[in-house]
């Protein structure tokens, strides 16, 4: 079986699990117990990880506050920062991640208003700064795209916000990124007051994440899990040593690999151009200036950010994304994002972006990691090039 579908999940790296492994078994005390030493050996290293994690990101220690996932911290960031407000508004993109619009949807007795993006995902500053007014308390855009990979420059949009407006952004995508990366985005500007991460997308254990949240927001954020004054009094709840060390190390080796995904990716994109039949007619979602098959229909674009280096979301012309993946089983890839995937609704993220009913259905999303290789790319490639032919042969 070939796993391309690590925008859903990746594997843990060895590397972090071996990090993870003493603080299941040896050292697997609560580090909330500072009574004996034990207890207090283990908040030390919760502390070790809560200031690495802070350096990667130019960030006080302070500002890391360790939750289950993005997830629980957007709900954190959105819940919590209009907790008895009443009467004040939410700007954000109709491309969001559903964690981001369920749980602005939850928010009563305020207003949420919704960027439409352009058919490549992209909201411009003007387009935001339009729908400010004196009642909007946050604004919260993804940085990096979940289903078709679209970077956001955060930069821009940052500079048309006040300094009374809170501002949150998805990151959980973009941690793929090397550093000159994430500071092209924006994400490790300071005036970022929130941004929410999961450690499974970038090889760390599930089940773990964190909120970076500045005290000013801090100050005004109000806890939506009770029971313990954990992290500062705004996450109750036993500290998972063990997923923030892992979170830590994964973060660590990220910033440190040398491995591109991206060149992969590309090499993946040119081995379907070349195999592929003629006659298919298929395209890619998305801002991919990097991308061949984009390159083809659009030319070479300057000044756009790269996006997300390991995602393609290809859409085929009259082949349903269903009867590719039942002609590749031994293949894993999906038709977008895992946590919808299990309603039969297409993805809102490519109607949002123009796709019609059709062809949202014959949209397949493959996502690679750096633990892929040239053989699984080649072998991959092969799959997809029979099913598509098969299906052509059969209709």
């Amino acid at each position: 079986m070939i796993y391309l579908d690590n925008n859903a999940t990746t594997q843990v790296d060895p590397v972090v699990f071996e990090k993870m492994k003493p603080y299941f078994l040896d050292q697997f005390y609560n580090a909330s117990s500072n009574t004996h030493s034990l207890g207090i050996q283990v908040k030390n290293v919760v502390e070790e990880s809560r200031e690495l994690i802070a350096e990667l990101f130019n960030r006080n220690p302070q500002e890391i506050i360790f939750t289950s996932g993005s997830t629980e911290s957007i709900n954190l960031a959105l819940k919590g920062i209009f907790h008895e407000v009443q009467n004040r508004n939410l700007i954000t993109t109709s491309v969001e991640h559903k964690a981001v619009l369920d749980a602005a949807e939850s928010i009563s007795n305020n207003e949420t208003i919704y960027i439409q993006p352009n058919r490549f995902g992209q909201v411009t500053p003007e387009q935001i700064e339009s729908r400010i007014d004196k009642n909007t308390k946050i604004v919260s855009v993804i940085s990096t795209n979940n289903e078709i990979g679209t970077d956001i420059n955060l930069n821009d949009i940052l500079e048309v916000l006040s300094d009374e407006i809170v501002f949150h952004t998805d990151a959980t995508q973009s941690l793929t990124h090397d550093k000159e990366e994430l500071t092209a985005i924006g994400l490790l500007q300071e005036r970022v007051d929130m941004l929410s991460v999961s450690a499974h997308k970038f090889h760390g254990p599930k089940g773990v994440g964190l909120l970076i949240a500045n005290k000013k927001t801090q100050d005004n954020l109000f806890p939506i899990i009770h029971g313990g004054n954990h992290e500062r009094g705004l996450r109750s709840g036993t500290l998972n040593v063990p997923g923030i060390v892992g979170l830590a190390e994964a973060l660590k080796i990220q910033n440190e690999s040398e491995i591109s995904v991206e060149k992969l990716r590309i090499e993946f994109e040119e081995q379907l151009i070349e195999k592929l039949p003629d006659e298919v007619k298929y395209s890619i979602n998305g801002m991919r200036p990097t991308s061949p098959i984009f390159q083809k229909e659009h030319g070479v674009l300057e000044n756009e950010l790269s996006g997300h280096p390991g995602n393609v979301s290809i859409t085929f012309e009259d082949i349903q994304a269903t009867s590719i993946i039942a002609g590749v089983p031994e293949l894993a890839v999906s038709t977008g994002s895992a946590c919808t995937s299990a309603t039969p609704s297409p993805s809102h993220v490519l109607q949002e972006i123009g796709l019609s009913l059709e062809e949202a259905q014959s949209t397949i999303r493959i996502s690679l990691s750096r633990f892929t290789t040239k053989e699984e790319v080649k072998d991959a490639t092969d799959m997809i090039t029979v099913a598509v032919k098969d299906y052509l042969e059969r209709i």
